[in-house]
């Protein structure tokens, strides 16, 4: 083969496996360690009410919250709700996904010897912080839910 080639199979290589790592890293942080920084857990769920464990910056529990729809009226709030806190942590997942392999592919090309600004736009740290707004979005959305009574 080419040496050409070689470097473009390892390239492909090198990518795939940055790729892999931050999935099962991201995957093991949100969904095994539960990390949810900000973010909410359901702790039960019963037929009229949802109690809710708040997290701080940095993923330690703050307050647990009660959740009771005013009336029958309200009560799909609950389901809203609950799908709200459940999307909250694939959100989380796709975030530290893209933000693990952008600063894996950032610390790569300095390596390679390219200019800062050049490394910092071609590993793609912007798509990372495009990826943190639908997180911050469920955020606003579950607060909204909770303190709107």
């Amino acid at each position: 083969m080419k040496e050409s080639t070689v470097k473009k199979i390892r390239s492909i290589l090198l990518h795939t496996l940055v790729i892999l790592v931050s999935l099962v890293t991201s995957y093991t942080v949100v969904y095994t360690f539960q990390y949810l920084p900000k973010g909410y857990e359901i702790i039960s769920k019963e037929e009229a009410s949802i109690t809710l464990k708040s997290n701080n910056i940095i993923g330690i529990e703050e307050e647990i919250i009660g959740f009771n729809p005013p009336d029958k009226q309200q009560s799909w709030k609950m389901e809203y709700l609950v799908n709200t806190v459940n999307e909250q942590e694939l959100y989380l997942f796709l975030f530290f996904i893209t933000a693990l392999a952008s600063i894996f592919l950032f610390v790569y090309r300095l390596n390679k010897g390219e200019k800062f600004s050049h490394s910092l736009f071609k590993s793609g740290i912007g798509a990372a912080l495009i990826a943190l707004l639908p997180y911050i979005q469920t955020l606003d959305r579950i607060d909204s839910i909770l303190y709107s009574i």
